[in-house]
């Protein structure tokens, strides 16, 4: 045993004088990658160590993506019936700072057993967003783009608190909505159409399924007042339109096509290797070789390099999207980046943008065979939009039945 630890390690540095460099750098990658990530990421999702067994506790996806839906409404409803007789926002603001506008649908999905399941986003996300603090400059509206209006029961039960706008007559829609996907880029737009009627200089438009994360709202002022108004950035305030939420899988090490991006996580590599590694380097000498007076320097540098390298790797292995939870310390720490093409989930528009952006389409400037997101990335190119989006997420999307898809579409990393 002796022997095999002589060979290792050198036996001449273990003991009174300390580890020699090898056998730290062992102990390090150990204790890393066997002990502590294991521990910390098992329910990680885009971590190497995720484990779905143990995550979920034996239940399917679906099964669990449910479990954790119901726990929310059940949250929901007692949140409404606690403030019923105080929850009364008022219905016309003057002096709009911003308005926050839901495109919501009753969403019907299909269970594999063959039985219905009814989500009720609408219920979870306005309860999300209404315990959050709004200022009185702020308004609420909900656009209830459902053929029978009366039929959303959600939508009907908080006009009670909040301005609902309906899209379609009670007696059901004039004529048929054709293409599902014509509809969802019409029902957007009105959405934003009756946002834009309270002249408010931001448009904050959510689909239903977007829960807002505890405390965004501050850090969406704080971003508004420090990064996008003061000019800091290299865009114009009245030309952006910045995306509060992307697909957590798009947010991935190295899984863009933006150059831009793939430089920024770049550096973010280095600069996780550069501050892990230098924080090891000054543990050293007190974990792994003691008070010794004639320390080895170039050794000691040796092991900065294996320090650097065990941050990088550890940070691949936790993967970028968890790591950016980090950021969430402090709304200092969040970022604004150049956005991926995708999504509609939460979309903050400066007025000027978005009464653009209804023009274009109004026109037909946009190919009506573009779903929603990508005519918006299309006129974000064509219009000179700064289309940027901030970092991590200010909302999380909690949808598992798309209106625009039929049947069920559960991605458990929403729910990780």
């Amino acid at each position: 045993m002796r022997s095999a630890m002589t060979s290792c390690c050198g036996a001449s540095t273990v003991g009174r004088q300390g580890w020699s460099p090898n056998c730290a750098v062992i102990a390090l990658y150990v204790f890393v990658f066997c002990i502590i990530l294991p521990i910390c990421c098992r329910n990680c999702y885009f971590s190497i160590y995720y484990n779905q067994e143990l995550h979920l506790g034996g239940a399917s996806p679906s099964a669990y993506a449910r479990k954790v839906n119901n726990e929310r409404i059940v949250q929901a409803e007692a949140f409404f019936s606690s403030q019923k007789r105080d929850l009364h926002l008022p219905r016309t603001t003057k002096d709009v700072e911003m308005v926050i506008g839901f495109v919501t649908i009753k969403r019907r999905g299909e269970i594999k057993d063959g039985g219905e399941y009814e989500p009720r986003y609408l219920l979870q996300t306005v309860a999300g967003l209404l315990q959050e603090k709004l200022p009185e400059t702020t308004h609420v509206i909900i656009c209830n783009v459902e053929t029978d209006p009366s039929l959303h029961t959600d939508a009907v039960f908080l006009s009670e608190f909040l301005t609902v706008a309906s899209r379609y007559s009670k007696h059901g829609a004039a004529k048929p909505p054709g293409h599902l996907q014509d509809k969802e880029r019409e029902d957007y737009l009105f959405c934003l159409n009756q946002s834009l009627t309270y002249n408010p200089k931001y448009v904050l438009l959510l689909e239903d399924d977007s829960l807002v994360v505890p405390g965004a709202l501050d850090v969406l002022d704080y971003v508004i007042d420090n990064k996008i108004e003061e000019g800091r950035l290299s865009f114009e305030p009245s030309k952006t339109l910045a995306k509060l939420y992307s697909p957590l899988s798009l947010q991935r090490d190295f899984y863009s096509d933006k150059q831009s991006r793939i430089f920024r996580n770049m550096l973010e590599l280095l600069s996780i290797g550069l501050l892990g590694g230098s924080l090891l380097r000054i543990l050293y000498f007190p974990v792994f070789v003691g008070i010794r007076e004639n320390s080895n320097q170039r050794l000691f540098d040796r092991y900065f390099v294996a320090s650097f390298v065990c941050c990088v790797l550890a940070a691949l292995a936790v993967s970028r999207p968890h790591l950016l939870e980090l950021r969430r310390l402090s709304k200092q720490l969040y970022m604004i980046l150049k956005a991926n093409d995708c999504c509609t989930q939460a979309i903050l528009y400066h007025k000027e943008i978005a009464e653009a952006i209804v023009s274009q389409f109004e026109k037909g400037l946009v190919p009506d065979w573009y779903p929603i997101d990508a005519g918006l990335d299309h006129l974000a190119e064509k219009l000179g939009i700064a289309h940027v989006c901030v970092e991590p997420n200010l909302f999380t999307h909690i949808g598992m039945y798309s209106a625009l898809h039929e049947g069920e579409n559960v991605y458990l990393k929403d729910f990780s």
